[in-house]
């Protein structure tokens, strides 16, 4: 029992920076709270991302699942697993996934992308925060001054949508991100 509390002490000691901006890390960190970057563990290079079985020091692929020994697989609150492959293919497409309903055209031509998925959730809980705001747009006075705080936010919300998608990134956008709505 002394042992593992050792050795936990140990691992928690042990200082992670990010790989990109240098930033401390968290011992439990999967993104950096400074630059946003996903978390890269190399201790975990001999294990299935996916899986999770002991991989050959030789492959270069899962001998179970197939899963590429170089390919991260993310996986974020809402259980989608994203590798960096299908971030790669797929960030171009998912810029349309913030434009109002031509979320549709990334959402249905990439239907096994979970890039797309993702990034079609949030494309499309701004679009309804943009309805909202439009629908409170009715109401004389006080409606307009609150639907154009809305629009203000939807703008705000559509750059840094466009932002993560440009960066590879699979962060929820401010106050709505944390919804789901496409699994």
């Amino acid at each position: 029992m002394e042992n593992e509390k050792i050795n936990l002490e140990e691992v928690s000691k042990k200082e992670c920076n990010c790989q990109k901006c240098g930033k401390s890390l968290e011992f439990d960190a999967k993104f950096c709270s400074n630059c946003g970057s996903i978390v890269e563990l190399q201790e975990e290079e001999s294990i299935c991302q996916k899986c999770g079985i002991e991989l050959n020091k030789d492959a270069n692929f899962c001998q179970k699942c197939g899963t590429s020994k170089k390919s991260k697989i993310l996986n974020t609150n809402d259980n989608l697993e994203i590798s960096e492959q299908d971030i790669v293919e797929n960030k171009n497409i998912a810029m349309l996934c913030y434009f109002g309903l031509f979320m549709l055209i990334p959402y249905l031509t990439k239907p096994n992308s979970n890039f797309i998925k993702y990034h079609s959730n949030q494309g499309l809980l701004l679009l309804i925060l943009g309805i909202l705001s439009s629908l409170i747009m009715i109401i004389p006075i006080l409606g307009w001054g609150i639907g154009f705080m809305g629009y203000i936010l939807v703008t705000v919300l559509f750059f840094i949508g466009i932002k993560n998608v440009l960066k590879g990134e699979v962060r929820p956008l401010p106050l709505i991100g944390k919804y789901i709505l496409i699994k």
